[in-house]
């Protein structure tokens, strides 16, 4: 392997340490971290395209059987211990969607809302993006926006996907993306998850 292919390697092998950070992060909820690790993954993608483009021959990495499966073991034990502690916890406030997690360095709960007008849009987005099984990336989705043009917070858009998720209404391919299993009855579907979300009561409420 010439110098020129270790360097290109080296710059995949960022990226997709960084793709595995950013899918934590909006796992875990830390979505003000999202938008600089997408910013420097899209740099990484960039340079080593570029360097393909001067006449390189790019060689993808592969992943043996074992790495895999190891990948697949510890984001499944991830998802066992999130579901053992209870979290992430969705629930609706009025109009709002509601995401109660837990954050690891602070040791306590935190919450992240989206307002049902934002929910909407992003799951038409969704919707539109995972026509007739197609596979997408949430990252190309953004940003959403509104109706009127109102550009969606990043942090909402994912907390939207969790949902969604979590309801078993996308699907998440590991790092290669989402599609959404029923595309064309998305909206009724999460329409009656929305009514059967748990409603957040404040003392004195009846």
């Amino acid at each position: 392997m010439s110098r020129i292919e270790s360097g290109r390697q080296v710059l995949r092998d960022a990226e997709q340490a960084l793709q595995s950070l950013l899918a934590d992060a909006a796992t875990d909820g830390d979505y003000s971290a999202v938008p600089l690790l997408m910013d420097w993954a899209s740099h990484l993608s960039e340079l080593a395209s570029e360097s393909a483009a001067r006449g390189q021959a790019k060689a993808p990495k592969r992943e043996t059987a074992g790495s895999v499966a190891k990948r697949k073991g510890k984001k499944s034990q991830q998802r066992k211990t999130k579901k053992r502690e209870g979290y992430p916890r969705f629930i609706r406030d009025e109009n709002c969607l509601v995401k109660i997690g837990w954050s690891k360095s602070g040791r306590e709960e935190y919450e992240h809302r989206a307002d049902k007008d934002s929910v909407d849009s992003i799951v038409s987005s969704l919707a539109r993006a995972g026509r007739r099984g197609k596979r997408f990336s949430m990252e190309s989705l953004l940003p959403c926006k509104k109706s009127d043009g109102t550009v969606i917070p990043d942090y909402q858009s994912y907390l939207t996907l969790a949902w969604l998720r979590e309801a078993e209404l996308v699907s998440q391919h590991g790092r290669l993306g989402y599609t959404v299993p029923d595309g064309d009855s998305l909206q009724s579907a999460v329409e009656d998850c929305w009514l059967r979300l748990a409603e957040r009561t404040y003392e004195g409420q009846n």
